[in-house]
């Protein structure tokens, strides 16, 4: 039997962590909804991750692990909070983790050029041993999440169609992301801007649960589609993130371009697991399935879908 999952679904598992914690007296904030739920909860400054019930389960352990590891390499990541000696740990059915609260400061003028610094520093780490990382593929994890939009009849057939056909087409550009340019090493696995956060000390990476082996252009992916897609000052951001990371574009060649077809796959199939929130998600969906069944490859996507976008 699947859980339900919904905003009070992830407030009711919520709620008994901070009874089981002895905090019932703190007025917890909602900061993101998705496949999971954050949740920021004062006094102690703590941050809850709920998982949700169509995510893989190993996922929250995997980000427990690295966060480990990046502690002990003192690179710049989320830490787990002290509060638990046992992550992550189960609730409700539900996988659970409790991390340290993380003050953000504005984005300095050079965001994406620190970004691509600290993107840098994160691939130039040793090779973990015993860190049990898996392999990068991308590929399975977007047909999975195609048949659990079929099974839950998510979206319109002629849409369930469209996205089948772009999974095929991701996993054609997959077999070109293997003539990696920047070589292998570990990925964050989804390095968007929103995840790494700015603080008064730096650059602090965060949400780490898609941690794996892989060509490194995949992480530079994430950043080269916020620019073509989302942002308006998006070339220049580009640039000053490529130069942080200390290559240039005419180094990445058809790899770069087939990670970002399929991380751009990934985001629209993602995006469909929510529809039926919101009417602003649903919207959004519509506006971007409308570009890929058009070939409108250069269209803008709006962002905003969750309470704080963290």
């Amino acid at each position: 039997m699947t859980l339900p999952w919904s905003e009070d679904v992830a407030r009711t598992v919520r709620d008994a962590y901070l009874a089981r914690a002895n905090l019932m007296g703190t007025e917890p904030e909602l900061i993101s909804f998705r496949q999971n739920a954050i949740f920021r909860i004062p006094g102690p400054d703590i941050s809850v991750r709920v998982y949700g019930p169509g995510e893989d389960r190993t996922r929250a352990d995997l980000m427990v692990r690295c966060a480990r590891w990046l502690e002990q390499q003192d690179f710049p990541a989320v830490r787990l909070a002290p509060i638990e000696s046992q992550q992550p740990f189960d609730l409700l059915g539900h996988r659970v983790s409790i991390w340290k609260w993380i003050d953000r400061v504005p984005t300095g003028p050079r965001g994406a050029f620190a970004l691509g610094q600290l993107l840098r520093r994160f691939h130039g780490l040793p090779a973990p041993a015993g860190l049990n990382v898996p392999e990068l593929d991308q590929i399975s994890r977007i047909r999975a999440r195609v048949a659990r939009i079929r099974a839950a009849d998510l979206i319109p057939k002629a849409g369930q169609t469209l996205l089948a056909h772009l999974a095929d087409r991701a996993a054609e550009a997959a077999d070109a992301l293997r003539n990696s340019t920047l070589g292998g090493g570990i990925l964050h696995g989804d390095a968007m801007p929103g995840n790494a956060l700015p603080t008064a000390d730096g650059m602090v990476m965060i949400d780490l649960d898609s941690a794996c082996f892989g060509p490194r252009e995949w992480d530079l992916a994430p950043m080269y589609v916020t620019a073509k897609r989302f942002a308006r000052d998006g070339e220049s951001r580009w640039l000053e993130f490529l130069s942080g990371y200390g290559t240039n574009e005419t180094v990445l060649s058809a790899g770069l371009q087939a990670a970002s077809l399929i991380k751009q796959v990934s985001m629209t199939i993602y995006l469909c697991l929510s529809a039926g929130q919101t009417p602003e998600i649903d919207a959004e969906i519509a506006a971007r399935l409308r570009m890929w069944a058009d070939g409108d490859e250069t269209g803008r996507w709006t962002t905003g879908f969750s309470a704080g976008g963290r």
